[in-house]
């Protein structure tokens, strides 16, 4: 079953990626121009006070006191589930990486950094080539993954960087909380396609009913490949994440830095 989530993940990836591909292109030219260079564009020091609450005191509710006026009036926008400086960011930079992709000229020097770019984004936007290849390009690797038989072989898988594939367990690299002038790998409890263990575990209708759409997903996504027991496959898949679900920690638990800060050697 665990090879089966692998293939959905290598799946998935390329359907955000496609997906993606869309909002940019809606929201082209709808980015504020940027400032001029030395501009702050928020307030006028990069520091935006109107969007506090003065009513409160500071020493009440600082996140009120900061954000207060902001949290009443801000709208999300329709295609997303949350927004907020860090989502506004994000956006920005989307959007300027793909104001840079569409200056490069197409005639740059073969072989330069502008070549390659202007090549490898023209490719991306050319959806007539994705369909007509298909899931040929990912065929090894999904043949690769649906042979997997032993926990080497999910291992194996696991430390591909190119793949980015979704498992049990995650890895990451960063500073040492107990000691910042030091690099350490974190190892964390993943495998999940759904944003928390509560998703799978929790009886309420609402979960049930997302439990239900996300199957239904996995099940279309398998079909589109050609996956001929794709019902199946996917009630698989959903079952084998809920298993790890339930060993996974509770959100909160997983806040306590004491209880999540244990070193081994190697």
């Amino acid at each position: 079953m665990l090879n089966r989530t692998l293939s959905m993940a290598l799946l998935g990836g390329g359907a955000l990626a496609l997906t993606l591909g869309v909002p940019l292109a809606a929201r082209a030219g709808s980015t504020a121009a940027v400032a001029a260079a030395g501009d702050a564009q928020i307030g006028s020091f990069g520091l935006d006070l109107a969007g506090g609450d003065p009513s409160v005191k500071p020493g009440d509710d600082f996140a009120r006191y900061a954000n207060g006026h902001w949290l009443d009036t801000a709208q999300i926008p329709p295609d997303r589930a949350s927004w907020g400086s860090f989502a506004m960011l994000r956006e920005r930079s989307l959007q300027q990486v793909r104001d840079i992709l569409d200056s490069l000229p197409k005639g740059s020097p073969a072989g330069s950094n502008q070549q390659k770019l202007y090549d490898f984004y023209r490719s991306y936007l050319d959806t007539e080539a994705i369909e007509r290849a298909g899931l040929s390009p990912a065929k090894v690797t999904l043949d690769a993954i649906a042979a997997a038989r032993t926990h080497e072989d999910i291992a194996g898988f696991m430390g591909r960087p190119e793949l980015r594939l979704t498992a049990p367990v995650r890895f990451d690299i960063d500073p040492d909380e107990k000691d910042p002038d030091h690099y350490m790998v974190e190892v964390f409890q993943g495998g999940l396609g759904l944003p928390d263990r509560d998703y799978y575990l929790k009886d309420e209708a609402v979960y049930r009913e997302v439990r239900t759409k996300y199957a239904a997903h996995i099940e279309r996504l398998l079909s589109l490949a050609g996956q001929a027991d794709a019902s199946q496959a996917a009630r698989s898949i959903l079952e084998l994440e809920t298993r790890i679900a339930s060993a996974h920690w509770p959100r909160a638990k997983t806040r306590e830095r004491d209880l999540t800060y244990n070193l081994v050697s190697s």
